[in-house]
């Protein structure tokens, strides 16, 4: 068996060859997930031996189990968050729990419950944990809101929070111009198309290498021309759906105002495949072959997200709507350093916005 392994690489694999290897991949993946689940659980599990009289905080939602929840610190010690069954009263309901280092703490909190589907509820908490003591978060998806109560402790002590200050200095500086008053519809089909017109013309130059060293037919220099004209077709029909959705249940006043801000200089930072247009109410993306609008008065909470795998090169920030929308706008190389900035930018508009931030 050892000894036929060099043949692998010499010969094509057979059917047979080629499903055991995805079958071990799969494997290795669904292995590697739940190892990293288990010594997630490990490390919450050994936090109040490292560190003596760590707090508890439960996470419950009122009239529904919580499928998922995520957690972000921006002061304090905490672990991770950790599945349970049960409620401090006996009743059979999965929620969650994080231990916490006696001191100030400052947690934001998003969940989404079986019941809901994909709508998500948040909450800020900042609050002085004793030492052993018990807390309860509990979301009330009817109306909304969440409230913390003291379970085992002398009191319950919240933080005064501190005054957001309105970083306007640090607000991205590069302006975009247009002398041409391009309508945004048509900056997103010129671009885009710009954008397509050169991967099929990279394709077209491995084709060459293809056709004319490894035999393969002419007939594959139709492969580009087929894939740039169905990206041409799907761009009304995907890449500007969102837009148009969103563009058409504004009054016809901030229609008017949104071409005209666009038409007129204005902030922007540049995206992965895109831009972000920062007007005075709105924020005007291009990202991932699509075009969105997403009013800041309806963002509910920021995650910057750091990824692993990309070794530094891109980080994320994630937008969510209290429409249940959901956008990723991506920061590649040396762009990151605009992230901070488009934040800042969010946050002067919108005060209530959560921020949270993440490393996967």
């Amino acid at each position: 068996m050892i000894s036929n392994l060099p043949s692998l690489f010499t010969r094509p694999l057979t059917n047979k060859e080629l499903f055991l290897i995805l079958l071990s991949l799969v494997s290795l993946l669904c292995f590697l997930c739940f190892l990293e689940q288990q010594l997630s659980k490990r490390k919450t599990r050994a936090f109040p031996q490292k560190y003596p009289g760590a707090a508890i905080i439960l996470l419950f939602a009122s009239d529904c189990a919580i499928k998922r929840a995520e957690i972000n610190s921006t002061k304090g010690t905490r672990s991770n968050l950790l599945a349970i069954n049960k409620t401090p009263q006996g009743e059979k309901k999965k929620g969650y729990l994080f231990y916490a280092q006696p001191g100030d703490v400052s947690v934001n909190v998003r969940i989404v419950c079986q019941e809901t589907g994909k709508r998500s509820y948040t909450g800020h908490f900042s609050f002085r944990a004793e030492q052993n003591g018990i807390y309860q978060i509990m979301f009330d998806t009817k109306s909304g809101t969440s409230k913390m109560t003291l379970l085992r402790g002398e009191t319950l002590s919240f933080e005064i929070p501190e005054e957001k200050e309105k970083t306007i200095s640090s607000w991205p500086e590069t302006i975009w111009t247009d002398e041409k008053k391009t309508s945004i519809a048509g900056m997103f089909y010129q671009k885009e198309g710009k954008r397509i017109l050169k991967l099929c013309l990279l394709m077209t130059v491995c084709m060459c290498y293809l056709v004319f060293y490894g035999n393969l037919s002419p007939y594959f220099f139709l492969l580009p021309v087929l894939l740039f004209f169905q990206a041409a077709l799907l761009m009304p029909i995907k890449g500007i759906r969102k837009f148009d959705a969103v563009f058409h249940r504004l009054s016809p006043y901030d229609q008017e105002q949104v071409e005209a801000e666009f038409q007129s200089p204005h902030p922007y930072c540049k995206l992965y495949m895109g831009e972000v247009h920062l007007l005075s109410n709105w924020l005007l993306c291009r990202h991932g072959g699509r075009l969105s609008l997403i009013p800041i008065d309806q963002i509910q909470y920021l995650k910057t997200a750091n990824y692993s795998k990309t070794y530094g090169l891109a980080k994320s920030l994630i937008i969510g709507t209290n429409q249940n929308e959901r956008y990723q706008l991506e920061f590649f190389a040396g762009h990151q350093k605009d992230l901070p900035s488009v934040v800042s930018y969010i946050q002067s508009k919108n005060e209530a916005v959560l921020i949270q931030s993440e490393s996967r």
